[in-house]
């Protein structure tokens, strides 16, 4: 099972249970696309009621630190998609997406 964490930001502070939608190829790239449990309330990123159950996380330094996934914990950006319930919908370039902060993304063995 893998989770997200965050010892810099509250909000991230977590642990997420994590569950990969999709592991693809965005502007070049690699991101997990995940669905978060339990949400993120939208509140605190001035989006209103609607709660986040999606995040894009990218690689911190490098993509292949994907690979290393379940050897050791990987240092992700946090970014929520601009369509909430389709988060692979309306792409805008990375600097222009809504970064909310850097977790760790981790394997918990139940």
């Amino acid at each position: 099972m893998l989770y997200l964490a965050s010892t810099e930001y509250e909000n991230l502070h977590g642990p997420f249970k994590c569950i990969v939608i999709n592991d693809t190829y965005i502007h070049k790239r690699r991101v997990l696309v995940v669905e978060i449990d339990p949400m993120l309330s939208g509140s605190d990123y001035g989006i209103g009621l609607h709660g986040i159950k999606y995040l894009l996380l990218l690689a911190k330094y490098k993509d292949s630190d994907f690979f290393n996934l379940g050897k050791e914990p990987i240092d992700v950006v946090v970014i929520i998609p601009e369509n909430l319930d389709n988060p692979l919908d309306s792409l805008k370039p990375w600097n222009k997406m809504f970064n909310i902060g850097w977790a760790e993304l981790y394997v918990r063995n139940n």
